[in-house]
């Protein structure tokens, strides 16, 4: 075997590592290792005994699910540098969040699935069709919201500059859609900000999803500032210039490109003359063998796993689309925030 090269280790290790990783977790999960610690610390002593298990495996168990950010030594201890017999340990925001969540399992069924999708071409779920979607996106929701928090607060950056660019009175309303909402973690990022002091969102979703993203601005605090408007996407057809920012997050993934080009042909008239649409989504990376890339390809396959005609589209692929809706070629911003494939592109209505 010839001598390896540094970019092929680096692969290697990657793939290694991720495995380890993955397994890790899952035994940890089977055992029932990280629900015992849901409720209070538990040393690994404790755990050892009440779970029948070896104490010294264990202890290198947890300490490597410490350094993947699922457990923490409790507050009393939290100097402690390594997991030891005796440290009392607790899940952190991120493993409570993996066990409660729709994710405990790391998407197992959708990867088991893989032979079948490659053999068949048939995914194993269809969550870009009607009714099929809507109970599997209102339980995915708060996750989603959850996991795109941070992506959010830096994408409503570039939202509220699209927003300041229009130049509104203060006076005036500014009124913001954001079709296929969820728990409308975008728009309420963007309320946070607070760009305009007449500012009023809509989030427009399957009547399904749309509880979550009322509870998300209640507790915000929006009142009369926020809306919840059921509605399909499919169908939904804008012929007023009342909008003055629509947003489309992760929206334009599940659609094929000419059903792209049709869902900006219908919206494009709900925007008012300056008006932006935001279209925030992964887009593949521009780094064709680095981390970012496997991201965006997992992504992908992941879709093709769980939709008919999911996919990823391009800036290329997108302009055209826009254009001939009668609006501006758009302009890529990148959201520098997990999972660092995602970015928004903006593109107006002429004033």
């Amino acid at each position: 075997m010839k001598p390896a090269d540094p970019q092929s280790l680096e692969h290697y290790f990657h793939l290694m590592s991720a495995e380890g990783a993955v397994e890790a977790y899952r035994t940890a999960v089977q055992l029932g290792i990280l629900d015992a610690l849901t409720t209070e610390p538990h040393s690994t002593a404790a755990l050892a005994d009440a779970l029948a298990l070896k104490p010294r495996p264990l202890t290198l168990l947890l300490e490597l699910l410490r350094t993947l950010g699922l457990v923490t030594p409790a507050a009393e201890h939290a100097s402690t540098a390594q997991v030891q017999p005796d440290t009392p340990l607790s899940l952190t925001p991120l493993g409570h969040a993996m066990l409660q969540g729709p994710y405990r399992d790391l998407g197992r069924p959708y990867w088991q699935h893989l032979p079948t999708l490659l053999q068949t071409g048939e995914p194993c779920a269809a969550m870009d069709q009607a009714p099929h979607n809507e109970a599997a996106y209102a339980q995915q929701a708060h996750a989603l919201a959850w996991m795109l928090g941070p992506a959010a607060q830096t994408a409503a950056v570039h939202l509220e500059q699209a927003i300041h660019e229009q130049a509104l009175p203060p006076d005036t309303d500014c009124r913001v859609l954001d079709a296929g909402a969820g728990a409308a973690p975008w728009s309420l990022a963007l309320a946070d900000r607070n760009p305009h002091p007449k500012l009023h969102l809509t989030a427009l979703d399957q009547p399904a999803v749309l509880p979550a993203a009322q509870a998300a601005a209640n507790a915000r605090d929006l009142g009369d500032r926020f809306t919840a408007q059921p509605g399909d996407l499919r169908s939904l057809e804008l012929t007023t210039p009342h909008y003055h920012l629509i947003l489309l997050a992760n929206v334009t993934h599940l659609l094929a490109p000419d059903a792209c080009a049709d869902l900006f042909r219908r919206l494009a008239p709900g925007l008012a003359p300056g008006g932006s649409l935001a279209i925030i989504d992964v887009f593949p990376a521009d780094d064709a063998t680095g981390p970012a890339a496997s991201r965006a390809v997992l992504y992908e396959m992941g879709l093709a796993l769980r939709t008919h005609q999911g996919q990823l589209h391009t800036l290329d692929t997108l302009t055209p689309a826009l254009n001939n809706a009668g609006l501006t070629t758009p302009t890529l911003h990148p959201i520098l925030q997990p999972p660092h494939t995602m970015s928004v592109l903006l593109s107006q209505r002429p004033a």
